[in-house]
């Protein structure tokens, strides 16, 4: 990883990313039961844009993404420890946040958007890159 980044930086990037997808996929499902206006839509493009920015920022350049995405193969002790880690929060957090998420969509008799799971599959590929990126200085 690239270690040009410094734990608060990294930290800002990595909620900047989680929000703006949170936020993309909030007003998209707002704006489909209220109706689009052009405000939605332009809210809609302004979190894309930071979405993809904040991405780039935050796990390309620093290289979390990449080192999220590894074979096992390449990663040395210490990485594998961080990678497990990071792998069994990740899995726990995404557990119960989906969960409860189909639990509200049951009891409110909701349908699934294919921009929720579209958001959902994001923050699982994320998640375990946002764990490693917090914890360590990248």
């Amino acid at each position: 990883m690239n270690k040009s980044t410094s734990k608060t930086g990294s930290r800002i990037w990595i909620i900047l990313t989680l929000l703006s997808l949170a936020g993309l996929a909030f007003i998209f499902e707002y704006s489909k039961t209220a109706g689009w206006t052009t405000a939605f839509t332009l809210i809609e493009i302004i979190f894309i844009a930071i979405l993809l920015f904040s991405f780039v920022m935050g796990y390309v350049r620093t290289g979390l993404w990449a080192f999220g995405h590894r074979s096992l193969k390449q990663l040395d002790e210490r990485e594998l420890m961080v990678i497990s880690h990071s792998l069994r929060t990740a899995y726990a957090i995404f557990t119960v946040l989906v969960l409860s998420f189909l639990l509200f969509v049951a009891l409110t008799e909701r349908s699934i958007s294919m921009v929720c799971v579209v958001s959902f599959i994001i923050f699982a590929h994320l998640l375990p890159a946002s764990i490693v990126g917090w914890d360590e200085v990248v």
